[in-house]
């Protein structure tokens, strides 16, 4: 896979750009905590990954569906030769990794009825980002 980078054109903010998505497959807009202002966006995924509750080894087939996605890229992410001010997310897999997802890890009474129906695992592999 190539990475890219485009820089978001200072003239339009992120929620502008973000309504552009509207309509796509799988639109994402994440906020970077580091205190750096990054926000990433992206819609379209190349490939998508959702896990049920209970639907079989939910931890295993996510570790499985990333392994087959990163085809042999380097254990640091290609990160030794991107440019020092490249943004910190250039693509790759992006979602949600449910609170409800400890189901897979431990057994505990349940003591509320799961009355949203989130999946356990819901990711996507983004070839390109906005940052």
């Amino acid at each position: 896979m190539t990475w890219r980078t485009e820089p978001l054109s200072s003239s339009r903010g992120a929620e502008e750009a973000f309504d552009a998505l509207r309509g796509e497959p799988d639109p994402f807009w994440r906020d970077d905590a580091t205190g750096r202002g990054w926000s990433f966006l992206g819609a379209d995924p190349a490939d998508a990954l959702r896990i049920g509750a209970g639907e079989g080894d939910a931890p295993g087939r996510f570790q499985a569906w990333l392994d087959a996605r990163r085809g042999g890229a380097p254990p640091d992410g290609g990160a030794a030769r991107l440019p020092a001010d490249a943004p910190p997310f250039l693509g790759g897999a992006g979602g949600f990794l449910s609170y409800d997802l400890r189901g897979a890890f431990e057994r505990r009474p349940a003591r509320a009825r799961d009355d949203l129906g989130h999946p356990w695992i819901r990711m996507g592999w983004y070839a390109a980002v906005l940052a």
